[in-house]
Formats: structure tokens, sequence, C-alpha cells
């Protein structure tokens, strides 16, 4: 599995119980870095959850600053609520496998898999766009794709700018 999430405390939740799942393994863990935690802080508190639970070894990459398409930004003071949610946990923010390029490791860890791939999208669709638009194959390899949706035809949870 591939988990894409903007880590803010959701994400960051799931995050811990979804690695401690015994039957789940998670191949890498990617952080848009245009949800609510900017990039490279939420690949790095993401990062530290890995560490927390011995899973050093799970490759972290961050995604683009910009959105596809679309203005509604999450306030500034959420987005750095989030960037220290590591610190608020009692973890250590780790640099350690903080890649940036998303959309490469997506690309990469579904075409070097030899199984189709689950992907849990948590945030912003930004990179598995960007993945499925630069690397359309990548489609006969993903057994599923769960995402955490958002809002259409409507506001959001985050206010007009």
């Amino acid at each position: 599995m591939i988990v894409d999430g903007d880590f803010g405390p959701d994400d960051m939740m799931a995050l811990l119980y979804l690695i401690q799942l015994p039957e789940l393994h998670i191949a890498a863990v990617t952080v848009t870095g245009t949800g609510l935690a900017h990039c490279p802080e939420g690949a790095e508190n993401a990062a530290a959850v890995l560490a927390h639970l011995g899973r050093e070894d799970t490759p972290v990459a961050c995604g683009e600053q910009e959105p596809l398409g679309g203005e509604n930004v999450f306030p500034e003071e959420w987005r750095q609520a989030a960037d220290g949610l590591a610190d608020q946990l009692g973890l250590t923010p780790s640099e350690a496998g903080a890649g940036s390029d998303a959309v490469g490791l997506i690309v990469e860890t579904i075409s070097s898999s030899p199984e189709p791939v689950r992907l849990l999208a948590l945030g912003p669709l930004t990179n598995l766009a960007r993945a499925l638009s630069d690397a359309p194959e990548i489609v006969n390899n993903i057994e599923r794709l769960v995402i955490m949706g958002g809002a259409v035809d409507v506001p959001g949870s985050v206010p007009p700018t």
C-alpha cells in the first residue's frame, strides 16, 4: 500500500493505525505539499511516526507545493500547527528518507511491485493526479484506490480566500 496524505492530525493518526496492522505492508508514504502540512515538515512528521514504530525503511517523499487547480488553501496558522505535529506527539521529526519527489516514488513503487498496489489518498489528490498523468501505464498495477473524498460542489472545510 502507498499512503498519500497531507499529514494533518487525521493522517498522522491513520498512519499510526495502519502501520500496526500485521496484514498490511506500507511500501511508501507520500505527502502532498498542497494540503494541511507544508513539505518538508509533513514528510518529516510522517517519517517520525514510521521511525517511532521501527519502520525507518519505509520511503517518504514530498510532493509539489502548488495545486494543479483551485484556490482554496488552508489558512497559514492551520498549516503551521500541522507542521509541528511530531513535536506535539512527543516524536522527533525525522529528515531520514524524506525525499522530494512524491510523484516519482508513487510511479516507481507501483511500477516495480510484483503485485498490484493499493493506494490510500487521505489529502489533496495532486500527487496521484501527477503520477497518473506522467505514467498512465501504472493504472494497470493498481489494485484499489481509496480516497478520503472532500467536498464536491460545496465550499468544503477551508474558508474562501
